[in-house]
């Protein structure tokens, strides 16, 4: 036959790169993306006549403070972007629009072109009833949206520490009656998670994304020592974007003001393809022969998730509680296949945000948050329980930590047109690897037009006695990627 099966590989030797290379494994059959971080309420633009467009040009850089673990990696990015964006809110009928690209221009190479919001809706006269198609950004779930889980809305990964969410794209359906509001979607149509680009050459992955990391290239198999040829089993494109979804909120209040109160729920793919690992030894007389072949297979996997959320808003001020329930249904992948893991989780977070008047800076505010994920295993097959090591069950999880709590610091020195000056400095701990993430960026200019910014990145984690880093969050599984950030946009 060529080649001999050995059951399930012994992933726990492959390294904490191999989930990062599955997670991106979409953009082989779908592109890459990038996206804004603006988001607009489904509530609408206002009651009166509002349009706004922009277009800008950016150049940005990061230099990263220490070498990569894989050889391939750029140390040094600098990119040029372009942004197109309208808003619009006139007789009834509200247009968002939202097209952004990029172009490294270091050796990575990497291009990302996407729409991440391309909208049109209409209104009755007194706003009571909203039909719209197209792609657009909700507030399911303000834990979601503000740790960007990817539970609700799928992720752009490009840059692991600032993932940004993107819509969902279908047919949307608002009513609003005194302080109800109700919201229907649904959709044919799927678009999952996107990361990093990467190639995969001679049975080896590579990528000179710093937030990729490749898996290793050499197992034990009966005591020797075998390199592994890895294949992707790449779907068709059609089986991966016609899936259908609905998802249904209803709220009392407002956030904006007052108590609110809101339930969320939703039959949809999660957004993370499903992954499968194949492991067998190679007989066969190729360039393989003697090699552990590692084939990943994916499929997508639908979910249920229950979303409940309460909060209170004042004029200076505001805070809320968050509690989401996530089912997913059954693989469909053989049971021999190490796959990633399909169990109930409770996601529970906090937030405290409030303004923090100091003397000369009026317009400062503090934010507080908490976040806990239930803890994700791998589901192994039952024939050969205990194979799968810590360092796969950690590279294989699903958000970017399973516990902790951060804290967020806004401030505007200045802010007319002709001079701005602000800063945002954050810190994140997670608990359980005892990892962190200090983010600090100043942002200033002179001009309507032109803008400028810099800011630092620094990660740190604390090794165990034995001096082995448990990868829990991202913080710990990238903690070589301490950096400095710069650069300028221009609007025309």
């Amino acid at each position: 036959m060529g080649f001999r099966r050995i059951g399930s590989l012994n992933i726990q030797q492959l390294g904490r790169g191999l989930c990062v290379a599955l997670v991106c494994f979409a953009q082989l059959a779908l592109g890459e993306s990038d996206f804004s971080q603006v988001d607009y309420s489904l509530s609408g633009l206002g009651e009166t006549d509002f349009r706004k467009e922009s277009f800008s040009l950016s150049l940005f850089g990061d230099r990263y403070l220490t070498d990569g673990p894989s050889p391939d990696h750029v140390s040094t990015y600098s990119t040029l972007g372009l942004n197109y964006q309208i808003i619009a809110d006139t007789d009834g009928k509200e247009v968002l629009f939202h097209a952004w690209g990029q172009q490294a221009l270091d050796d990575s190479r990497e291009v990302h072109i996407t729409v991440p919001e391309a909208y049109v809706g209409w209104s009755t006269n007194r706003e009571e009833f909203h039909f719209g198609l197209g792609r657009r950004r909700v507030n399911w779930s303000f834990a979601d949206q503000e740790w960007k889980l990817g539970l609700w809305q799928p992720l752009f990964k490009w840059d692991y520490l600032r993932p940004q969410e993107q819509g969902l794209i279908g047919v949307f359906l608002r009513s609003e009656i005194n302080d109800w509001e109700v919201v229907g979607f649904a959709s044919p149509l799927f678009l999952p998670d996107q990361g990093p680009q990467f190639t995969l050459t001679d049975g080896n992955f590579e990528s000179g994304n710093r937030w990729f990391l490749p898996p290793q290239n050499q197992i034990e198999v009966f005591k020797n020592s075998s390199a592994i040829y890895y294949q992707l089993d790449k779907p068709r494109v059609e089986d991966v974007i016609f899936q259908s979804s609905w998802a249904f909120r209803v709220r009392k209040g407002s956030p904006e003001s007052g108590f609110w109160l809101q339930w969320s729920t939703t039959n949809k793919p999660m957004n993370q393809l499903q992954l499968g690992l194949e492991g067998y030894h190679s007989l066969a007389l190729t360039p393989t022969v003697g090699n552990t072949m590692a084939v990943i297979h994916t499929e997508v996997v639908h979910h249920r998730i229950n979303t409940l959320e309460a909060g209170q808003s004042w004029d200076r001020a505001r805070v809320w509680l968050s509690a989401s329930e996530e089912r997913p249904a059954e693989s469909e992948m053989p049971k021999e296949w190490d796959q990633s893991p399909l169990f109930l989780t409770r996601v529970y977070g906090a937030h405290l945000g409030h303004a923090l008047p100091l003397p000369g800076l009026p317009n400062s505010r503090l934010s507080w948050n908490y976040i806990k994920t239930d803890e994700q295993r791998i589901q192994r097959a039952e024939t050969e329980p205990g194979l799968v090591g810590d360092e796969m069950k950690n590279s294989m999880q699903r958000f970017p930590l399973q516990q902790g709590m951060g804290f967020r610091w806004d401030a505007q020195l200045w802010n007319t047109l002709r001079r701005r000056l602000g800063w945002t400095a954050q810190y994140i701990y997670s608990y359980p690897d005892q990892a962190s993430w200090f983010s600090a960026t100043v942002k200033w200019g002179f001009s309507p037009r032109l803008s400028w910014h810099v800011g630092v990145d620094v990660l740190g984690v604390d090794p165990g006695p034995d001096g082995k880093i448990d990868e829990l969050s991202a913080y710990s599984r990238y903690h070589q990627n301490d950096r400095i950030v710069g650069g300028m946009t221009y609007v025309f």
